[in-house]
């Protein structure tokens, strides 16, 4: 064995064969062999299509409704009250998706219909659930038995309007607000009635008398709402928010709360 021989024993044995072989093997010429696998798309790897995010749905608010001891079905989508001749005590419900702007459509409807007092309109986050609508700021609520209007500050109310009557399984009431400029109007099973105008129907096109009006700037954001009095009534209503739910299709220019 030559002196060149021994020397690259020596390394091999000192460093490992591994090493030596790293540094004595000749370097390849040529291009590198190609990758048996793609490169990815980026640091996050390919890209996909997110999946849109599932539409929101208004439902009845689980805590108003434990709150005043009221109980909830379908989903959310129905309450039952059942209360007892407790004095003239108010408890209101709401939705639970509130809205600021656009022309949006509402229904509720009832399975047992309801022949005492209640309310239907409109309420803010802010909004005493031990009242009746119109109470406490920001809300307007309607009696569509009475034909009457109760209204907070930011809200106005057009006057009286015809007196419904009572209501009955298989009725729909809902309301109609142009949240953009502020109006709102009342209808039972798709008759729409107006305030100071006793038997017309209503143009909701044309803007013409609205029940109630308000300032959207100084109310925010309002959730669809109902108010029940303790004083003997009782019933079931559903909140029929989306278009697929409704009964009824939407006046012109208007579309499902959602």
């Amino acid at each position: 064995m030559d002196d060149d021989q021994k020397r690259r024993r020596l390394f091999e044995e000192d460093r490992g064969g591994l090493a030596f072989r790293e540094i004595f093997t000749p370097t390849r010429e040529g291009p590198l062999p190609k990758r048996s696998h793609p490169r990815p798309s980026g640091k996050g790897g390919p890209s996909v299509n997110p999946t849109p995010p599932p539409a929101v749905t208004s439902v009845w608010s689980a805590a108003d409704a434990t709150a005043n001891g009221m109980v909830l079905s379908n989903g959310g989508s129905t309450v039952t009250v059942t209360n007892t001749a407790l004095g003239n005590v108010w408890q209101i419900l709401r939705g639970t998706v509130s809205k600021t702007s656009g022309k949006l459509y509402i229904e509720y409807s009832t399975s047992t219909g309801m022949v005492t007092t209640f309310h239907a309109g409109l309420a803010s986050a802010g909004v005493n659930i031990n009242s009746y609508l119109g109470d406490s700021n920001y809300s307007a609520g309607m009696n569509p038995i009475a034909g009457a209007v109760f209204v907070s500050a930011g809200f106005t109310s057009g006057g009286p309007f015809t007196n419904l009557g009572n209501f009955i399984s298989g009725d729909v009431m809902a309301l109609a607000v142009d949240l953009t400029i502020g109006n709102v109007w009342l209808a039972k099973n798709n008759v729409w009635f107006g305030s100071g105008v006793p038997g017309e129907e209503i143009n909701l096109l044309d803007g013409e008398n609205p029940i109630v009006t308000f300032i959207p700037a100084t109310v925010g954001a309002l959730f669809p709402s109902m108010a029940f009095s303790t004083a003997g009534s009782s019933g079931v209503w559903t909140l029929q928010s989306t278009a697929a739910s409704q009964k009824y299709t939407p006046p012109a220019g208007y579309s499902a709360w959602g």
